[in-house]
């Protein structure tokens, strides 16, 4: 395997354990709310908006399922647990075929509303990642909204029945999201321990299910927002999600959803996950214009507030090529694709100095800063410290020196708040 090759399948595999948190659910209601003037259909602006605080859902919390546990002997062991199931996929089921109710009090503008938006989600699961989620959700005004979303592993679509639109999305939005953006824990799962103090409380029943249950406070509450505690249902043989409350500081609830019906290692047919327009279906915009670009600043600032290193995003992309989602692997290190046409090109990761290799190469002066540059197996290397935080940008030598110069000085820091 050459070294292009084998960055592609780190990111294909990196794009399979990537979570999104809820401010991604919160930018996508921004963009809604900002582009509530500009109506693509007859889809009406109340309905979007509903379906948006109702959660631009996908799968991989869904698959947070996953391994048979045993009693865990604190709520730090049970959070890592999960944390670890939710990285690994799951050995207890190979499909799985739900439906969860939810309301979200929480605002475009981040205030709490009087009257909630709520949704129902019929959800359908095949490993190890095809997913189809069928939302229908009402906002405060009554205004009801329907939404599919399909992904059978290769092709994406999202597809609002009443106006006849579809959209084909990046599949990297579907495998970076959570099911329940809105609802959910608030944060990558994986993630949680990093920004979340663990404590658990009585063991529960959901759906007839045994559930382990935590109560999660943040570490730092400045970092937080509006939310102050949060309630979650673990499934105790599966680990999978059941459902969730999230408070604020008065105790009031700002988002609450459970698992009303679940059946798992179900049949269901492949033809489930695969959308094909038929002839008076309009291939248009149903995700609000912006919401793209919104997700990922939302995502860089959570990355950076559950980073104990500085990170950094870039001005400039490389011409040519799309700039991905950034993430955060095993290591803890944060990876940003460029690809081409769906296919990772270009790989920036950023992290601290231990989690790479010693290395050597040319001396480069690059702005203000000293960089080592190296070609290994016809792939291009750049390294470079920043702030404490090391740099390392890699791409296929025909790319030439130029575009990884631009990437680096274009490097701008992203703020923990």
């Amino acid at each position: 395997m050459t070294d292009e090759e084998r960055t592609a399948k780190d990111l294909r595999d990196l794009a399979l354990s990537i979570r999104a948190p809820r401010s991604v659910s919160s930018a996508l209601d921004r963009a809604a709310a900002h582009a509530a003037g500009h109506p693509t259909s007859r889809f009406a602006q109340r309905p979007r908006l509903a379906l948006a605080a109702a959660g631009f859902v996908a799968v991989a919390t869904l698959v947070a399922s996953l391994l048979v546990v045993t009693a865990p002997a604190s709520a730090s062991d049970l959070l890592a647990r999960a944390e670890r199931a939710a990285m690994n996929g799951s050995t207890s089921f190979n499909t799985y075929r739900g439906t969860t109710k939810g309301e979200n009090w929480l605002g475009a503008d981040g205030k709490r509303l009087t009257v909630p938006t709520s949704y129902e989600q019929k959800i359908q699961f095949s490993s190890p990642n095809n997913v189809r989620i069928d939302t229908t959700a009402t906002d405060p005004s009554g205004a009801t909204g329907r939404q599919q979303l399909f992904f059978d592993g290769n092709a994406a679509w999202i597809f609002v029945p009443d106006a006849k639109v579809a959209q084909p999305i990046d599949p990297r939005m579907v495998l970076s999201q959570s099911p329940f953006a809105p609802s959910t824990l608030a944060g990558a799962i994986e993630s949680l321990s990093q920004a979340f103090n663990a404590k658990q409380l009585s063991d529960d029943v959901v759906l007839g299910r045994p559930a382990h249950v935590l109560e999660l406070t943040p570490k730092d509450p400045a970092q937080s927002g509006p939310m102050a505690k949060i309630t979650t249902w673990l499934d105790t043989q599966t680990l999978l999600q059941l459902g969730a409350d999230v408070r604020d500081a008065q105790g009031e609830l700002l988002m609450t959803w459970r698992f009303v019906a679940l059946e798992l290692n179900v049949n269901i047919a492949a033809s489930e996950f695969t959308f094909t327009p038929s002839a008076d279906v309009r291939i248009g915009q149903v995700l609000p214009p912006g919401a793209t670009a919104g997700m990922r600043m939302e995502l860089w600032r959570q990355l950076a507030a559950q980073s104990g290193f500085q990170i950094f995003r870039p001005f400039c992309g490389i011409d040519g090529l799309d700039e991905g989602m950034p993430a955060r692997d095993q290591r803890g290190v944060i990876v940003l694709p460029f690809a081409a046409n769906g296919s990772p090109i270009v790989m920036m990761q950023q992290g601290p100095r231990d989690a790479f290799p010693a290395l050597s190469g040319e001396n480069v002066t690059i702005g203000d800063f000293i960089a080592i540059y190296r070609v290994a197996d016809e792939v291009e290397h750049l390294d470079f410290e920043r702030s404490g935080t090391h740099v390392h940008i890699q791409a296929p030598q025909p790319l030439g020196r130029d575009p990884l110069y631009h990437l680096a000085v274009s490097l701008v820091p992203v703020a923990k708040s």
